[in-house]
């Protein structure tokens, strides 16, 4: 189980030296397509590529002061003889799950060096597969009971028409700290959706507010 999040964490800490000192580095870490969403019959090796996924995404901040950037790859089945029996008769022709030739991984590798992207996905079909996750996932918190935007978006008569169509968002509080002190916070929510044909995004950040549900959300809703 530690060695999928334990051996990028030694290795970008053995190599960082060297990153800084290389103009134009790239910190390049393999996670798993098993990192877009918890798979089943393999959670600890979800859990574990879902942990490499985040650290990409936080070394990709905290490198930046050196000139250094950080991606990751999330291939789907790559066929080598590594994979397990019956899976390469199970995959699909085409498609996300096809299987995925090693010179594939490679070519994919070559490119990461000459562009600024942060994950790539390995056939590229995984890529809208992960944006609808997390659409799915956006409209569930407005739309779904217990969701931090639903009370807001379900209990407020006055805008009938905007509960016709489908919305989606994303609640969350920012700390403002100095040193191990919190200065202040902001809440916020992020929205997007269709209405009248017409698709809009609508962001409200509100310093020092209750939540993003309870301050935000309802603001967002009357915008």
């Amino acid at each position: 189980m530690l060695t999928h999040p334990r051996s990028p964490l030694l290795g970008v800490r053995a190599g960082t030296p060297l990153l800084r000192a290389t103009p134009g580095s790239l910190c390049l870490i393999t996670s798993s397509s098993s990192a877009i969403l918890g798979t089943a019959g393999i959670p600890v090796y979800s859990a574990t590529k879902h942990a490499v996924r985040g650290l990409t995404e936080a070394l990709s901040i905290g490198l930046k002061r050196y000139g250094v950037r950080a991606a990751d790859l999330l291939p789907g089945l790559i066929d080598t003889p590594l994979l397990a029996d019956g899976m390469r008769e199970m995959a699909p022709s085409e498609g996300m799950w096809r299987l995925v030739k090693p010179r594939e991984i490679a070519e994919t590798v070559w490119a990461a060096y000459g562009a600024d992207r942060l994950h790539w996905y390995i056939p590229e079909e995984l890529r809208e597969f992960h944006l609808q996750v997390v659409r799915e996932a956006m409209f569930g918190d407005v739309e779904v009971t217990g969701g931090t935007a639903f009370e807001a978006f379900h209990h407020t008569a006055s805008v009938p028409t905007l509960l016709e169509t489908k919305v989606g968002g994303k609640t969350g509080t920012a700390q403002v700290k100095q040193g191990n002190i919190v200065k202040s916070h902001i809440t916020w929510f992020a929205s997007f959706g269709v209405l009248d044909s017409v698709p809009f995004v609508v962001l409200v950040m509100v310093d020092h507010g209750g939540s993003g549900g309870g301050t935000c959300a309802p603001v967002a809703l009357h915008v």
